[in-house]
């Protein structure tokens, strides 16, 4: 059965940026979240191990986020916020 036209993007700009989003700001977004964590807590050696599987599936989760969205620049803008939140933590527990 196919998908109904009006739920389809007609702008390949669009679905290229929503790519984009996913693969490259997901990735960044996952690794961060998992490198904050392993500086926040003790026990950073256990997080980097259990990092290997997790930064995978979270990264498919924020991957397929993006397609959720109305419009993909809210998406940008909050992987962007997340990502700076991410990274002030990590500096300010090094």
């Amino acid at each position: 059965m196919p998908a109904n036209t009006k739920y389809l993007t007609s702008s390949p700009w669009k679905r290229a940026s929503r790519i984009l989003v996913g693969l490259i700001g997901g990735y960044l977004l996952s690794a961060s979240f998992f490198l904050a964590l392993a500086y926040s807590v003790t026990a950073y050696a256990s997080v980097l191990v259990s990092a290997t599987w997790g930064i995978f599936i979270l990264w498919m989760l924020l991957f397929t986020l993006p397609f959720f969205f109305e419009k993909v620049w809210k998406v940008w803008l909050l992987y962007l916020i997340v990502e700076l939140l991410f990274l002030l933590i990590i500096y300010m527990a090094k």
